[in-house]
């Protein structure tokens, strides 16, 4: 009993002294993993996962089996464990957005499909909108988009209205950008963003104007500029320079008020045989308009989830750390030290996967792919 005592206050010293004296110290965080039901398909390559106000999850889209676009979604009953089909959109859609509306629909917009016969065919990129109603579990279209892109971002503002920015079309990578009005159905266009992005982050801030960050430009290069939209007076202004030029990253909003961003890719693309992702991560300070760095996470990572929980904490899960190599660990990034530790691990290895944060406080991770193999199955992180 001695030993135990003297080992655990030997413990509680060295944390102290590492706060104290600013010294990073990893310890192995909380957290499990456990099974929860399959989807009735594979959902993966940026497919949407949408939290609705009755507490079950939306998911849409992405490619399916045989890696062809798919227009199913399936919804997920935190109750039961259990997934049910509930309905298709009128056009299969990966690379697309999902946003909850106030009035508690969803709205669908762009994305392309990637039919049978690609690479060797023209792969469509849409301009169309659709509107999921839980009420009913139907789609209906909407107003379409003034310009087709896909890789695109999608931010409800406080004023009802969604912000639709960047993305890629026919022509190349897109600065434009647009609002949908749920009141009448229909887009007006806004001021563009100063850069051509996509493959980037939006992340909305708590006085309700958006910040976008990253990307990829037309020259297949990843930026590390980043912009702010002013959602009153509608127009961008610029918001410095991340210390990494990355795509293909994630971001997350923390109660603090700060925008934490998290690995990607800095690889020109094409991608190069063998390119590895980024471990690095940074904060984006409102207060200050600056960006700094952080701890980096334990792993390189792009393909994988970034997701706010309530104590806090910050949950990065799965994706690839290098070229075809998925991953099943996760970690946690602790706002106070600055620091990443690993938690439990995922039952399998996954990528290009959704997370969503339940009202429980558990998370939901479903689909993704592992080496070319499209997932059903899902799983509960558990803080």
């Amino acid at each position: 009993m001695k030993n135990r005592k003297t080992s655990m206050v030997l413990k509680f010293g060295l944390l102290l002294v590492a706060l104290v004296c600013g010294v990073p110290t990893r310890v192995s965080a909380q957290g499990t993993w456990s099974a929860t039901g399959s989807m009735g398909n594979p959902h993966t390559n940026n497919q949407t996962a949408t939290l609705l106000y009755n507490g079950k999850v939306l998911v849409v889209g992405g490619l399916g089996a045989n890696d062809t676009t798919v227009a199913t979604a399936e919804l997920f009953n935190p109750a039961t464990g259990t997934w049910s089909p509930t309905g298709s959109m009128g056009t299969p859609r990966s690379s697309h957005t999902a946003t909850r509306l106030l009035n508690g629909k969803v709205l669908v917009t762009g994305g392309f499909d990637q039919p049978d016969c690609f690479p060797n065919c023209v792969v469509p990129i849409f301009a169309t909108a659709e509107i999921y109603d839980p009420q009913s579990g139907t789609w209906s279209q909407t107003g379409g988009m003034m310009t087709a892109r896909a890789n695109h971002t999608a931010t409800l503002l406080y004023n009802g209205k969604v912000l639709v920015a960047g993305g890629f079309s026919e022509a190349g990578v897109l600065s434009s950008a647009e609002l949908y009005n749920p009141l009448s159905g229909t887009w007006a266009p806004v001021e563009g963003m100063d850069v051509a992005r996509a493959h980037f982050t939006a992340v909305q801030l708590y006085n309700g104007d958006v910040l976008v960050a990253g990307g990829y430009d037309n020259d297949g290069n990843a930026l590390a500029s980043a912009e702010i939209y002013h959602f009153l007076i509608a127009t961008w202004e610029t918001a410095g320079n991340m210390h990494a030029a990355r795509g293909f990253h994630t971001a997350a909003r923390l109660y603090n008020g700060r925008v934490l961003v998290a690995g990607g890719l800095d690889a020109s693309l094409p991608l190069p045989s063998g390119f590895v992702g980024l471990a690095s991560a940074e904060l984006y300070s409102p207060q200050t308009g600056t960006w700094t760095q952080t701890g980096s996470m334990t792993t390189p990572r792009f393909g994988h989830t970034l997701t706010h929980l309530y104590n806090g904490k910050v949950l990065a899960a799965g994706g690839e750390d290098m070229d075809i190599s998925v991953l099943s660990s996760a970690e946690l990034y602790n706002s106070f030290t600055g620091v990443w530790n690993p938690t439990g691990s995922l039952l399998g290895l996954r990528a290009t996967h959704t997370a969503t944060r339940l009202f429980s406080g558990k998370v939901l991770v479903a689909g993704g792919f592992f080496i070319g193999t499209g997932l059903t199955t899902a799983e509960f992180y558990t803080p």
